[in-house]
């Protein structure tokens, strides 16, 4: 049977609801592994003789010191005299005169991360891309470049695709940032554990997981009416059955949304269901209350000595190692200084009060 509410959530997401033109394109490749040479051929073909922006793409590949081995000779785009040689080395050597896309080696991952937060990335479109069973590479790149164009309150601009196997499935998972400001798809993967399985069937594995993630990163970037855009936020094939499954992007209506403020919570860590619940508790209450014109000028004086209040708790929170109770605490406080920042006029003040003293806090309890 078809959800129809799950066909009605469901988001496609084109060039233009992310990408902001003028931009240079420039990639991250956070994994090197045979996935990743696979796929990297496939990118380098598809990049040719494109501009963003009106420059070549870039790519920097993340070089942990790893070594061709006799699997990735036979899994990858690697042969037989590459072996024991640096991967990156040899995929920079083999390519960089064949393609005009410029490749980067880099080696020092904390001067290379600490860089790209310092630089002009946020004048760039930036696609992180990661391969295999560990996540935390590429969660960890995206996560640091994501806080840091929230923090200066960019919009759009940044995706991650990450491609693997676990067990009999292939997965390929979207994270896309939006120019709403809104953040779809997983932020963070779960790791996956090693299993043995014969050559053969990793060598078609991985030619089909590069395949998606080709599928998935043309449909974002390609700037072609034609195209209806990608709404997975992750595929998933079995490789016995063919079955595939999916998880579809799913569009969300909350005030911060609207107002422009959804960075904020996510810098503060608010979930997607806690931002879903506050907002609607929010809009319930402002459907529902009386004018409050009457009252103004008490009522904007407490709001703003609360809104002081938590900003100042929030920050003395965060300096320090939290006890269980405090990391409690600073997840109410979180949610109220998000809902303090985006509510606007007297009457919103004045349910923002009323939400307070629903979660028990007086101005006693912030000090």
């Amino acid at each position: 049977m078809i959800d129809l509410k799950s066909l009605t959530d469901k988001v496609n997401i084109k060039h233009s609801d992310w990408m902001v033109g003028g931009r240079d394109l420039h990639l991250i490749i956070t994994d090197v592994n045979a996935l990743m040479s696979v796929m990297l051929y496939d990118l380098l073909f598809r990049l040719e003789g494109t501009e963003y922006g009106g420059k070549r793409p870039e790519i920097d590949i993340i070089d942990d010191g790893e070594k061709v081995t006799k699997s990735d000779i036979y899994l990858g785009y690697f042969v037989q005299q590459d072996l024991g040689k640096n991967k990156v080395k040899v995929i920079l050597e083999r390519y960089s005169g064949v393609f005009t896309t410029t490749i980067y080696r880099i080696t020092n991952e904390k001067e290379y991360m600490d860089s790209i937060q310092n630089n002009n990335i946020l004048n760039k479109t930036t696609v992180v891309l990661g391969f295999g069973k560990n996540a935390d590479k590429s969660n960890n790149f995206f996560d640091v470049i994501l806080n840091k164009v929230m923090e200066k309150n960019t919009e759009g601009n940044l995706m991650k695709i990450y491609g693997r196997s676990d067990g009999d499935k292939l997965e390929v998972y979207t994270s896309v940032y939006t120019k709403e400001k809104e953040v779809l798809g997983e932020r963070e993967i779960e790791n996956v554990s090693l299993e043995r399985k014969k050559k053969s069937k990793l060598v078609t594995e991985n030619r089909k997981i590069s395949n998606m993630m080709m599928n998935v990163f043309n449909l974002m970037v390609t700037d072609d009416a034609a195209i209806e855009g990608n709404s997975y936020a992750y595929w998933e094939q079995d490789m016995n059955t063919g079955d595939n499954k999916y998880r579809h992007y799913k569009s969300t209506s909350t005030i911060f949304k609207k107002r422009g403020t959804l960075s904020i919570g996510y810098l503060l860590n608010v979930g997607e269901e806690e931002l879903k619940e506050l907002s609607d508790n929010f809009e319930d209450k402002l459907r529902s209350s009386y004018d409050v014109q009457t009252r103004k000028e008490n009522i904007t004086s407490v709001f703003k000595k609360f809104r002081g209040l938590i900003k100042v708790k929030l920050n003395d929170l965060r300096e320090k190692e939290m006890m269980e109770y405090e990391k409690v605490k600073f997840k109410q406080m979180a949610r109220l200084y998000l809902l303090a920042q985006t509510v606007r006029g007297v009457k919103e003040h004045y349910i923002f009060i009323l939400m307070m003293e629903e979660e028990g806090l007086k101005l006693s309890e912030i000090l």
